[in-house]
Parts: structure tokens; sequence; C-alpha cells
């Protein structure tokens, strides 16, 4: 989210006027350079910015995170962090990215 926000790479599309928020997640991004979260997740930050730049410029990207995320110490935030993601690249609710699931069965629509 650091390299997204501070090459103003963040194109939400048609959900940009729903976010509560996103001020807030943009003033925390600067103190997460990819230079000082290499080390805790093993990606050079190079790597990180690539990644990041790649996602926000594709045309129909997701990000997915499921058990991995969420077992862990910080597993909520991380997981709230992929909806984030997804959602500044204007990939949430989208299709070829990340969809909203309907239910299998018992839904009413």
């Amino acid at each position: 989210m650091h390299t997204i926000f501070d090459e103003d790479r963040a194109a939400p599309g048609r959900l940009a006027e729903h976010p509560n928020g996103l001020d807030e997640v943009r003033a925390l991004a600067p103190a997460f350079l990819p230079e000082g979260v290499t080390e805790a997740c093993g990606i050079p930050a190079p790597e990180i910015r690539r990644i990041a730049r790649e996602l926000a410029g594709a045309p129909r990207a997701a990000v997915y995170g499921c058990i991995g995320t969420c077992t862990q110490e910080f597993g909520t935030l991380a997981s709230w962090l992929v909806d984030v993601l997804n959602f500044l690249t204007g990939n949430l609710d989208e299709p070829g990215g990340a969809m909203f699931a309907r239910a299998a069965a018992g839904q009413a629509k």
C-alpha cells in the first residue's frame, strides 16, 4: 500500500465513494516503507514495489488470502488489508477481481 499511495496509483473505481477510514490508511502507509518490511516478509524492497505496480496497473487482478492470513497473530489485520489492497486497485467486487461470494444454497436471490 505504501507504493500505491506514494506513487499515486490508487484507483478504487466504482467503489471510491464507499470507504470509511481511507484517509487514516493513507496516513499510516508512509511508516511501512518497503525497505522497512523486507526483513519481516522476506521479499526485497524492489520486488515489493514491482508487485505493487503490477497489481495497480493490471486490468484485472485479485489479492487472495485465506487460512494462511487469518490463523496467525495479526490475522484479522492481514485479512482486512487484503480487502483494502483489492479496493485500492479497483479489484474489489469486480469481475476478474475479488468478488463477494453468493451462498450456494439458502439465499433469497
